[in-house]
């Protein structure tokens, strides 16, 4: 079965970035703290995830780096260590995968050079070399006492989960899987329906195999975000088909719910915001005439039309207003990663505490105000926060704390960076001019 990736990569490349983020964001907390499971667990979901992603769309060294980032995440989960020195390599990793993504996104398929990503990697792998191979003797041990049932005709049901957005795709992994395993003879919906990205969250196949309910169920687990496998036995195609029809009536009655999930979470492309702002502000323009011409002509109807028309395009610029408002921990959420790596270069010590990151603010805005609070936080780094044995000759504590606030005062958002260090001495800038 065949795609045409091109109109998923911009989804894959969005979805991607996501998971990027949070293995950031997971990897700094998990360096505090490695006994924070859920943060463990995020890391491995997201690892996994795009693993899976990467695979589909046919970009093997995404797959490739992520699989083996997985497989040491697995290992941080079993044993619960994890050094700063790991972390590092984990996050060199995440910045590799983060240029290739910006490469994509610029129309560039770059593949990254993995092979001393790799090495590092291997370096921590953590889980042991025999029990990959266990699992495989256990494989071929359960295949081939599945044999007994040659040509046995099985019905695999498949739910993905809800908030799975490559339906498409996933139904023709499990299918090109299965296929692997023996004859697909039926697949519901039908794969002309796949191909038309006609698919809900339901997947049933009819398969002909000489291998175990096991071995089929393994198969389809294994990818991601399959939600739940049951398999079972069917005589002929007939059975498959009564059962088919009894699916599509499940699919029919989730379809409203699922329509409104959708429209409750669209992703805008932001120059069709600001297109829409433009119109708006046509909009405006000419409601201002028509007050205008009606100021001299004094008509009822048309004042009436007119007071409509305001109303209109209040709430047409307040909702374009609020869906430009994105929230600070957008911007905010990259500095974490900032301060870590400035603190280890600089030999220091610094905690970074942020509050207000659920304060909205216009794109626009946030987008100018990245560079400036880099910029900010750096001279807090470099030129306000003390060494370590320096804070200590003072009575401080070694680590030191930049707090970046953001907080709402009227119709304004004010953001602070503040930290507690000396500053700069005035009689060193004087020697120095």
């Amino acid at each position: 079965m065949s795609f045409n990736m091109d109109q998923y990569k911009q989804l894959f490349i969005e979805e991607a970035k996501e998971h990027i983020d949070n293995l950031t964001r997971g990897l700094l907390i998990v360096e505090k703290d490695p006994g924070n499971i859920d943060a463990i667990n995020v890391l491995f979901r997201s690892a996994h995830t795009l693993k899976g992603s990467s695979a589909m769309m046919g970009f093997k060294d995404i797959a490739e780096l992520t699989h083996k980032m997985e497989d040491v995440l697995d290992g941080i989960r079993k044993s619960g260590r994890v050094s700063s020195e790991l972390v590092n390599i984990l996050l060199e990793c995440v910045d590799a995968l983060t240029c290739r993504l910006d490469k994509l996104q610029n129309g560039i398929d770059e593949e990254i050079d993995i092979a001393s990503l790799m090495e590092k990697l291997n370096m921590f792998q953590v889980i042991e070399d025999a029990k990959p191979q266990e699992r495989i003797e256990d494989k071929k041990d359960a295949g081939n006492d599945s044999r007994e049932s040659e040509g046995q005709i099985y019905q695999v049901d498949v739910k993905l989960s809800s908030d799975c957005i490559f339906r498409a795709l996933r139904a023709c992994m499990i299918i090109d899987r299965l296929s692997e395993k023996g004859e697909v003879l039926k697949t519901f919906p039908s794969k002309e329906d796949i191909e038309r990205d006609n698919v809900g969250h339901e997947i049933r196949i009819l398969i002909r195999s000489n291998v175990g309910d096991i071995d089929l169920r393994k198969c389809v687990e294994s990818i991601c975000e399959v939600e739940s496998v049951s398999i079972m036995q069917v005589r002929n195609a007939e059975e498959f088909t009564n059962h088919g029809r009894a699916c599509e009536q499940r699919e029919d009655s989730y379809k409203p719910m699922f329509d409104t999930r959708i429209s409750q979470t669209v992703r805008i492309h932001f120059k069709h915001l600001d297109k829409l702002m433009n119109l708006v502000g046509e909009l405006v323009i000419n409601k201002i005439a028509l007050l205008q011409a009606i100021s001299s002509s004094n008509q009822e109807y048309l004042k009436r039309v007119a007071g409509s028309i305001d109303r209109l395009v209040t709430e047409l610029q307040d909702l374009v207003t609020r869906i430009r408002m994105v929230p600070v921990s957008q911007i905010f959420d990259r500095f974490p990663r900032l301060v870590r790596d400035l603190s280890l270069k600089k030999n220091k010590k610094v905690e970074l505490l942020m509050e207000g990151r659920e304060i909205e603010v216009d794109r626009t805005v946030l987008d100018e105000i990245g560079e400036p609070l880099v910029h900010l936080i750096r001279n807090c780094i470099d030129h306000g926060i003390e060494p370590p044995e320096e804070r200590i000759k003072y009575g401080k504590n070694p680590v030191g704390l930049i707090r970046l606030v953001a907080r709402r005062e009227g119709d304004h958002v004010l953001i602070e960076v503040e930290d507690d260090g000396a500053g700069i001495d005035p009689e060193k800038i004087k020697r120095t001019a």
